[in-house]
């Protein structure tokens, strides 16, 4: 899994965050409970600038993200998962939120549509990683419905 999160360091710019990546946001990023903290800790810093704890303790923000500010952020959270450094609700958090589901289609494929071609190639073998791992057995379903829906966005 080193190879792949390497992969994802090279594929995912290291920039650091601007408040614009919020400023635009609908009722749906507010309606995270720690919205102002966690845009407070991120000012200024980039996607790999972010330690394991913050991206734990945010595990519920990337469902609430606005569709740049999830591209800016997703390699945070698949990092975590190849590092398997989780041990609360991540892994599923982060996998329902790269399946495509009924009612989220518009939503999963506007993200989606912000990632370059090779960041979603990425995506899919960090799915194929987990999926061939034996760190989150648990949650094998959720890694092959992830894994389907990201591989249909490669066309």
């Amino acid at each position: 899994m080193q190879n792949t999160l390497s992969k994802v360091v090279a594929a995912f710019p290291s920039h650091p965050f601007a408040p614009e990546l919020f400023s635009r946001a609908d009722e749906t990023w507010t309606a995270y409970f720690d919205h102002e903290n966690f845009e407070a800790e991120v000012a200024g810093q980039s996607w790999d600038a972010l330690t394991p704890r913050f991206v734990e303790a945010h595990a519920r923000a990337l469902r609430y993200m606005p569709p740049a500010a999830f591209a800016r952020f997703l390699p945070a959270y698949i990092a975590a998962l190849l590092r398997g450094e989780s041990e609360n609700e991540l892994p599923e958090l982060v996998l329902l939120q790269l399946t495509r589901r009924p009612g989220w289609e518009s939503k999963f494929d506007g993200r989606m549509a912000l990632l370059t071609p090779l960041q979603r190639a990425l995506v899919v073998q960090v799915l194929e990683a987990l999926a061939q791992g034996d760190r989150f057995p648990h949650f094998r379903d959720r890694i092959d419905a992830a894994l389907l829906s990201c591989r249909a966005t490669l066309g």
